[in-house]
């Protein structure tokens, strides 16, 4: 008997609920594979790194000097672009550095990465092992595709006074997105700071390392981390593992053909994991395509995370090798925007070593203060005219810095009348809008340099610094 039209129309309706079903199952399980192959990743990370660091630290028992070959910031583009920005907002900023060393006879190079950072804080993942990171530069390296549309792209904010309407490059026009990144780099009295607290030790540096495995060599002086600390990413990490593991297996199950014994599906899943290691390399080995694919660059930025939360090192060995189309650009006195300050300035540490941040920016600003009033009133002149025209750019990060000389030279009635009053408006302009940040290299010392103007003769600039110690005072309670 042949079938009915409604019996038919019946059957149709079925077979495609039934197809739908069957493409949303596979949705369904190809995203429980997907999780699950994240969650194992992370927890391969997470897990690998802390114990990898703990055997280390156990095996570390070759003793060698060695010699800094180069360090430098890598400037890393996001991935996946946050807020639509070009910018270096959303960039990270890690610190490499590469040592050598002699052992049985062969020169043996380790390579280092500190804790990530941003841009307005890159000095805060200098680790604080005495010896163990040496600058001769500041140096910063970028990929050449992200520094080339950092210089084509104009800044969605540019604090300096500019045209809007200007393209990009002419004459009074508002900077790129690399001109505001410089423009958040170039501090000059703390980069002279950080160039004297790390300069290079003529005896080189002390390392520990596996006589097996001397490529991951340790800082001779590096204290382990409280094993609570340790214990916090294993246990952390492993809770990952656990998840993934069920939901790879449960996606993968349903993916495989019905028919497939259970003895060929539980080696199939058991190879999947235990292929988790390689899978993690060719993830972080596949560049333009992980940032071409959105679930890869989702999976490359969790990935690049883990270490930072599973390794208790501020300085750990880096197994990676650094690309190899970064393009570097260079801190220099004579790059510097405040070149022409600084060369009249002319700081010089006298081959002093200095056991902190706040040692080493104390030096520099004493070092600027005995400068003014030692020179000549036309040299200081000359310095008093090139800051004035600094701070008519709107640049803040040289204020504190010229206070004290600036204050003594205005307090001097042996020099020209003109010349005190040139400093005393120094100090007035510096003072007037002079806010605490709470990212500030060596923020105590800006705080002790504004402190000895509380008093000041002029009641405003006295007004002035104490305004700023009381913001800097409930900055410090948050």
């Amino acid at each position: 008997m042949p079938p009915t039209p409604s019996s038919s129309s019946t059957d149709l309706a079925q077979r495609g609920i039934r197809g739908l079903a069957a493409n949303l199952g596979r949705r369904i399980a190809f995203g429980a594979a997907g999780f699950g192959t994240l969650a194992l990743l992370l927890a391969w990370h997470g897990v690998s790194i802390p114990l990898r660091e703990m055997w280390l630290e156990s095996h570390a028992t070759r003793q060698a000097t060695a010699r800094v070959l180069d360090t430098y910031w890598t400037v890393t583009p996001p991935i996946v672009p946050i807020g639509g920005g070009h910018g270096t907002e959303a960039a990270s900023l890690r610190l490499h550095t590469a040592l050598a060393f002699e052992d049985a006879g062969k020169t043996v190079e380790a390579h280092f990465v500190a804790r990530s950072a941003s841009e307005d804080d890159w000095w805060r993942r200098l680790p604080p092992l005495a010896g163990a990171t040496t600058l001769r530069s500041i140096e910063f390296r970028f990929p050449a595709a992200y520094l080339a549309r950092l210089r084509t792209t104009k800044a969605g904010f540019w604090p300096l006074p500019c045209d809007e309407k200007l393209p990009l490059g002419s004459p009074g026009a508002c900077g790129s997105d690399f001109d505001f990144f410089w423009l958040v780099i170039d501090q000059p009295l703390t980069a002279t700071a950080i160039l004297w607290r790390y300069a290079p030790s003529p005896a080189g540096i002390p390392l520990r390392y596996p006589p097996d495995a001397p490529q991951q060599a340790l800082p001779a002086v590096f204290r382990p981390p409280p094993l609570a600390l340790r214990l916090f990413p294993i246990g952390l990490f492993s809770f990952f593992g656990v998840f993934g593991l069920l939901f790879f297996t449960v996606g993968i199950g349903q993916l495989l053909p019905a028919d497939l014994s259970r003895r060929w599906r539980a080696v199939i899943v058991a190879g999947g994991v235990l292929l988790v290691p390689m899978w993690a390399e060719l993830l972080a080995g596949f560049g333009s395509l992980v940032a071409r694919s959105a679930p890869l660059a989702l999976t490359s930025i969790f990935l690049d995370a883990v270490p930072e939360i599973a390794s208790g090192q501020p300085l750990r060995p880096d197994r990676r090798p650094p690309p190899r189309d970064l393009v570097a650009v260079r801190w220099a006195p004579e790059t510097s925007a405040y070149g022409e300050l600084l060369s009249r300035l002319r700081l010089d540490s006298g081959g002093r070593t200095f056991d902190s941040d706040d040692d080493a920016y104390r030096a520099v600003l004493d070092a600027t203060a005995a400068r003014m009033q030692s020179a000549s009133d036309r040299e200081d002149e000359e310095i008093l005219d090139a800051a004035l025209h600094l701070l008519d750019q709107h640049r803040r990060r040289l204020e504190e810095g010229l206070l004290r000389g600036a204050a003594a030279v205005a307090g001097d009635s042996a020099r020209p009348a003109a010349l005190r009053h040139l400093a005393r408006r120094l100090v007035t302009r510096t003072l007037t809008g002079l806010e605490p940040y709470p990212n500030d290299f060596a923020a105590a010392v800006r705080i002790e340099e504004v402190r000895r103007l509380a008093s000041d003769p002029d009641p405003d600039n006295a007004q002035h610094a104490r305004q700023y110690l009381e913001r800097a005072a409930r900055l410090g309670r948050r």
